[in-house]
């Protein structure tokens, strides 16, 4: 209705990452476990123990894999 200044800096939170409609109408509430999160980024989801920790690794599919320096 009206100018949001603050409007690209709500982008930023991660409520509002996009997300594969087709894993979550194929998976359900499953679409985020490991091995069925679709991600484009540089890691990708290995382990997740709720309250406990989270495995990533290396996307090997990412654009950039080479200049991915953290193991």
């Amino acid at each position: 209705k009206a100018p949001t200044p603050y409007f690209l800096e709500m982008l930023t939170h991660q409520a509002t990452y996009p997300v594969s409609k087709a894993s979550i109408d194929k998976l359900g509430a499953d679409w985020i476990k490991p091995g069925n999160l679709v991600s484009n980024g540089p890691f990708t989801l290995a382990e997740w123990v709720p309250n406990d920790h989270i495995k990533l690794i290396k996307n090997p599919k990412f654009w950039d894999a080479a200049s991915v320096k953290l193991d």
